[in-house]
């Protein structure tokens, strides 16, 4: 299992990345985050990313599907970023 550590503005969320549907959690909350906030920081694991806020029109730049609102490094969507981070992808195949 992972935990994923959302921080921004003096709060945050942890949240247990098990299944497929903690992972869509996980991109709920930070868009809830990011209506506040143009940025926020991602703790996945042991690695620490930072999230941020875009326009409804933006696309991840390796499925080419809608970004919801939230962009990741290198211009990812939540599930293109846990899919080629091994640590997460693992626990999630693991866990269905």
């Amino acid at each position: 299992m992972v935990i994923a550590q959302i921080l921004s503005g003096g709060r945050g969320y942890v949240l247990p990345l098990r299944s497929g549907y903690d992972r869509e959690l996980m991109a709920q909350t930070l868009q809830n985050f990011l209506k506040r906030n143009d940025t926020a920081l991602v703790r996945l694991g042991a690695e620490v990313f930072l999230v941020r806020r875009v326009g409804p029109g933006v696309r991840c730049s390796s499925c080419d599907q809608p970004a919801y609102g939230v962009l990741w490094p290198e211009g990812l969507c939540t599930r293109c970023l846990c899919e080629k981070l091994p640590r997460v992808s693992h626990a999630l195949v693991r866990a269905a």
